[in-house]
């Protein structure tokens, strides 16, 4: 009986110890979707500012260069997305979530989007520079710490 009893608590002690881990394992991958996700965020909400900017000039070369960036971007991020866990369709939607042209902020007139784009600095320089958020090597580095 006493080998019974020892048998049946090294059993229950082995489901809970595999319990925590599974259990841990989930809390670890919704922290690191949540941390994919907020950096996706914060990468849109700035890429969107800077096209929101890009339309001040004539042309339309700036703006479809950002929204050609921020695409590749979102692909080159797909990589690490699927090693967080994400699937196919769950990045597609991502994809049209975090959609550039839904992220840029819209303006009644060009005056308040002058001042908005005052307010937000040399966005250009940023841009030209690489010093913006970019998501695919953020990604990595929640993936490869």
């Amino acid at each position: 009986m006493g080998s019974m009893m020892t048998r049946l608590v090294v059993r229950l002690v082995a489901a809970a110890l595999a319990g925590g881990l599974a259990c841990s394992a989930a809390a670890q991958s919704n922290g690191k979707r949540a941390l994919a996700e907020q950096t996706l965020m914060r990468a849109v909400l700035e890429r969107g500012a800077f096209l929101a900017c890009a339309r001040l000039d004539t042309g339309k070369q700036t703006a479809e260069m950002l929204i050609r960036g921020w695409q590749i971007d979102l692909t080159d991020s797909e990589t690490a997305l699927r090693v967080i866990g994400y699937s196919d369709d769950e990045i597609a939607a991502l994809r049209s979530r975090f959609d550039i042209e839904k992220a840029a902020p819209k303006f009644a007139d060009l005056a308040s989007l002058g001042a908005y784009c005052s307010v937000l600095g040399d966005w250009r320089t940023r841009w030209q520079r690489l010093l913006v958020i970019l998501p695919q090597i953020e990604l990595r580095r929640l993936v490869n710490p």
